[in-house]
């Protein structure tokens, strides 16, 4: 049987100017409607944080992606890539992820997802330069 499409959302952020810390600060936040899902319950996601550096400094983006219910805050997805190194220079630079969360557990028939970024480090003075954003999409297999 094909899976059913339930929900999907965009969040979008052009936010420029804000430093990124050593404490995770969110960056795109959507819910999805997910009441009328069936078995094998799935969400889809990505992610982008685009990033200017000053130096190339050693430093580690992380990305989390964290699902709020009622059941509290759980992370579902996080990756941590460094910077590129480009001749001893800084520069701006996009971080992209994409991942899913298979059988969350739906309680509320509402989901809300999350999008954070962190830094470990602020020696290269990362900031935030945008474009920012957080897209997600509920599918399932059909109700019984």
């Amino acid at each position: 049987m094909p899976r059913q499409f339930l929900d999907a959302k965009v969040a979008v952020n052009s936010l420029g100017g804000t430093a990124v810390t050593t404490t995770p600060a969110i960056f795109g936040t959507l819910g999805l409607n997910t009441s009328a899902a069936g078995p094998d319950l799935e969400i889809q996601f990505s992610a982008t944080v685009t990033i200017s550096v000053a130096s190339s400094a050693p430093t580690n983006v992380t990305i989390t992606i964290n699902r709020i219910s009622s059941l509290g805050t759980v992370p579902v997805y996080t990756v941590t890539e460094g910077f590129p190194t480009i001749s001893g220079e800084g520069g701006r630079f996009a971080f992209t992820i994409a991942g899913a969360d298979y059988h969350p557990p739906n309680p509320d028939g509402f989901l809300i997802y999350q999008a954070v970024v962190s830094v470990n480090s602020t020696t290269a003075t990362p900031t935030r330069v945008g474009p920012e954003s957080l897209i997600a999409a509920a599918y399932s297999e059909p109700a019984v």
